[in-house]
């Protein structure tokens, strides 16, 4: 704008300067320097039209700039948030990239370790088919055993029936024994008190060779005793032996060599029993017939007395009573 002053104070009329050019020669110049000038002036004024025009253009885009920068400090304003979102999602991420390393790591050894499992199985697959077959043979030997067992076990049942047989035997034999052994002690009772009525007698016949009177003859008949009330003992003995013999023949095909034995010699011992009560009783009935000689060289009739008071005195103690046969 100065400019334009300046010029417009320098600028002077065509007419002026007309008049002028003939009064002074420095003034053409000036008036050539004017005319440049105006020439100058009209181009500046064109380039201050232009400026203008940039200037507003300048203006409006200013405006513009301005209004984008407050639009960019509102959405500067409206994307801190994001911001900080975002800067707590990049550290979230960094946890989770730390995470995901951990988790590629722990991935890495679990598939190792699932690898080493994976053999581990197989192995185990083997052993597991290697003891199936084993398992197998095992309950075919369990079932034979089973079958092997069930045999046993009729067998020892039967063995259980059998050896409850034999001891119902023994316990027979015992039994027998027993009563055996009684009927010896009884007889040996027997023996000794007909030895000591023997010696009564034997006094009794020294006193009547003495004397000749044959008082001793006076015997008491309450000791006899009536036949059908007792059972005699060589009856008794018969019996006995007779019912022994049965089981031992049984026992003979069941029982073992041991029990064989034990039966022979629980036989050898009643058989000797039986035979030293027959040794005594032969004994007595030899002493017996010597008094009898004796007597039979006196005569008769003391013989037919004495034959009487032998009987009457050897009947009482020739029978055993009992009130039955122990069962066989």
């Amino acid at each position: 704008m100065q400019v334009v002053e300046e010029f417009d104070s320098l600028y002077t009329p065509e007419g002026q300067q007309d008049e002028d050019s003939y009064e002074d020669p420095d003034k053409a110049k000036l008036l050539h320097s004017n005319s440049c000038l105006r020439t100058l002036y009209t181009d500046l004024q064109k380039v201050v039209e232009m400026t203008e025009d940039s200037n507003m253009l300048l203006r409006t885009e200013n405006n513009d700039l301005k209004n984008q920068i407050r639009s960019m400090k509102r959405s500067i304003r409206n994307v801190q948030p994001l911001l900080n979102e975002l800067e707590d999602i990049q550290a979230a991420k960094a946890e989770k990239d730390q995470i995901c390393d951990a988790v590629e790591a722990s991935r890495k050894e679990l598939a190792k370790e699932n690898e080493t499992l994976r053999q581990q199985i197989e192995t185990l697959t083997c052993e597991t088919s290697s003891f199936i077959l084993k398992r197998e043979q095992q309950e075919k030997e369990l079932s034979n055993l089973s079958c092997v067992l069930r045999a046993l076990q009729q067998q020892l049942e039967e063995n259980r029936l059998h050896l409850e047989q034999k001891d119902e035997l023994i316990h027979q034999r015992d039994f027998v024994i027993e009563q055996l052994k009684d009927s010896v002690s009884e007889y040996i009772t027997i023996n000794q008190v007909m030895k000591e009525k023997l010696k009564d007698l034997e006094e009794q016949l020294a006193l009547a060779l003495v004397s000749g009177e044959g008082s001793f003859m006076k015997v008491d008949m309450t000791l006899a005793l009536a036949p059908e009330q007792a059972v005699s003992l060589r009856e008794e003995l018969r019996i006995l032996s007779e019912d022994q013999m049965n089981p031992e023949e049984e026992q003979k095909e069941e029982e073992e060599n041991a029990e064989t034995l034990e039966e022979h010699a629980a036989l050898y011992i009643s058989k000797s029993c039986v035979r030293s009560i027959g040794t005594g009783v032969c004994a007595a009935v030899a002493l017996c017939f010597s008094v009898l000689g004796v007597f039979g060289a006196l005569g008769p009739t003391v013989l037919a007395d004495l034959l009487d008071t032998v009987r009457l005195l050897i009947q009482p103690y020739s029978r055993v009573h009992h009130t039955g046969l122990p069962p066989v």
